[in-house]
């Protein structure tokens, strides 16, 4: 092998790199300013536009006033909230979407974080890759197949209860395929991943010397997990917690196709409310409580618990220890 196919890529890129420079070196001054007005202005262009503006419309047609069963009209009227704050039925489903995101939040970390640690601490880089490869392929199904995926696993004569009855376990179905239980594994079987991930994250960043230091001072396994990992990893926890919390909060197809009614949550409602209803102005109502439900939640991430952007992604700064 010739040096210059060995090191190929070594000397690409750094010609790419003094091109680069050259190409600064030769910008004027005004340009250059100007060339980070541009970078900076278009992703709060497209913010302005895709989110800022939206949003903006829709607190608007909160107040506009629908005629009859029409659509609606330009004007200024209070009713629809009115309506919101004078029928309770729409503080359980703001209850349920909270208890809902909230439970499956528990879940999701609970059962996330030794699947993480277990995952950080696998010595075969292959093995991880692979690992790692088979959590990420669950997010590519799509989450109408994961949900009658479900359906099929938990309806009265269904496969689980198909063997817990051959196996004489129980005398009578104990799940069905839509209700509150397959409404929780549904969000947490899509949820789960990114607990794992962040919280992955967050581990992987820990140096393994911390442990064996407390095993050899005597330390048990689950000793040192309690007082040396969960200190050091605390950030990636949190960051999970908000994470998946904030997902859950909006989830429309789980809720949808496994709960009954009773478990549906205010995506759902506020789908109903303009498809069905036709009533826009009264859905926007319910959008704007959703959308100020998560952007409460997401400061209370990012000021109570202190997170920013690198711990809500389970990121540690390099050379530092997560925790520290």
């Amino acid at each position: 092998m010739y040096p210059n196919q060995r090191w190929g890529c070594t000397r690409v890129s750094s010609k790419t790199t003094r091109i680069g420079e050259r190409f600064l070196d030769i910008t004027p001054n005004s340009a250059k300013d100007n060339l980070g007005y541009v970078i900076i202005g278009i992703p709060v262009a497209l913010l302005v536009v895709f989110f800022l503006i939206p949003t903006l419309y829709l607190f608007a047609t909160t107040f506009f006033p629908r005629e009859g069963s029409g659509y609606y009209q330009i004007g200024f009227t209070l009713e629809h909230y009115a309506r919101l704050f004078d029928s309770p039925i729409y503080g359980r489903y703001l209850w349920t979407t909270l208890e809902l995101a909230a439970v499956t939040t528990v879940i999701s970390v609970v059962l996330g974080y030794p699947i993480a640690y277990w995952l950080a601490r696998v010595e075969s880089p292959a093995l991880k890759r692979g690992l790692l490869l088979m959590i990420v392929a669950t997010m590519w199904i799509t989450v109408i197949i994961r949900a009658y995926a479900i359906q099929v696993v938990l309806a009265g004569d269904g496969i689980l209860n198909s063997l817990l009855l051959d196996f004489r376990l129980i005398s009578e179905p104990i799940t069905s395929s839509t209700g509150y239980i397959p409404t929780i594994v549904g969000m947490v079987y899509g949820f789960l991943p990114f607990a794992i991930l962040t919280i992955y994250t967050s581990i992987a960043n820990i140096n393994p010397k911390l442990e064996e230091a407390s095993r050899n001072l005597g330390a048990s396994r689950l000793q040192t997990i309690r007082w040396v990992v969960l200190p050091l990893s605390k950030n990636g926890i949190a960051g999970a917690t908000a994470l998946v919390f904030i997902l859950a909060i909006g989830s429309y197809v789980v809720p949808m196709l496994l709960g009954n009614p009773s478990e549906w949550t205010l995506p759902v409602i506020i789908t109903e409310q303009v498809n069905e209803q036709m009533n826009v102005p009264f859905g926007a109502v319910l959008s704007a409580v959703l959308t100020a439900l998560t952007i409460f939640f997401f400061l209370i991430a990012v000021k109570v618990l202190g997170l920013g952007s690198d711990q809500l992604i389970g990121d540690t700064p390099e050379g530092e220890t997560d925790g520290q």
